[in-house]
């Protein structure tokens, strides 16, 4: 997670006001701990998280990927959270983004049919949704 912070917090503070980030698998995780954890002083417009492990699930236990226990609590006030999860994902199991459901009671949760992971070909969802704020 180091290197990851170590990015984060240079690329951060070039961030405008309400920039939105989208995370795919670990790096999906790691916005989440960053976010939750140092507190950037501009907060986020919009927060989609694609495939996205939660560490310390069941066979998912690595110490430094961790969130702490009330990450969602944590997290700067976020106007849009959307998770993407296949419902066959062979890689990330859906059932992580249900615990992250459980933590985020404000995020919409985007079920996607098949067994996508690295969605090669699009995510038709995540486009539809970003658009749909930005002409909001």
């Amino acid at each position: 997670y180091s290197a990851w912070k170590s990015l984060f917090d240079q690329a951060f503070p070039e961030l405008p006001a309400g920039s939105f980030l989208v995370g795919h698998s670990l790096g999906g995780s790691m916005l989440l701990k960053y976010l939750s954890e140092s507190r950037p002083g501009t907060a986020p417009g919009g927060l989609f998280l694609i495939a996205s492990p939660f560490w310390g699930a069941k066979d998912w236990d690595v110490e430094e990927f961790k969130l702490v226990e009330d990450f969602g609590a944590r997290l700067p006030e976020i106007p849009n959270v959307y998770l993407y999860h296949s419902l066959d994902d062979p890689i990330v199991p859906f059932d992580h983004s249900s615990l992250y459901v459980s933590a985020l009671s404000h995020a919409t949760m985007r079920r996607i049919q098949g067994d996508e992971h690295a969605f090669g070909r699009g995510l038709t969802e995540l486009t539809e949704d970003i658009q749909n704020i930005v002409n909001a």
